[in-house]
């Protein structure tokens, strides 16, 4: 009787492992926030720097550039 309840409770149990897996997907309640994005612009050329926070200008400032025997370091 032993050796049948083994085989026995595997199988009651496969349905109801089965069936767990197959549940559908649920949306969060809470929606993650974006985190505010700030970068800054620097234009050699132009010898200014802009300030963008979200995607929009916020500031520009003037900046001083190297010279041509010591230049500004790209990157």
């Amino acid at each position: 009787m032993k050796s049948l309840l083994l085989p026995l409770a595997l199988l009651l149990g496969l349905p109801s492992a089965a069936s767990a897996g197959a549940l559908p997907w649920e949306e969060p309640d809470v929606a993650l926030k974006k985190q505010p994005t700030t970068l800054l612009e620097l234009s050699r050329s132009t010898k200014k720097v802009k300030v963008f926070h979200d995607g929009n200008v916020v500031a520009t400032f003037p900046v001083a550039v190297g010279r041509v025997d010591a230049p500004t370091p790209l990157g």
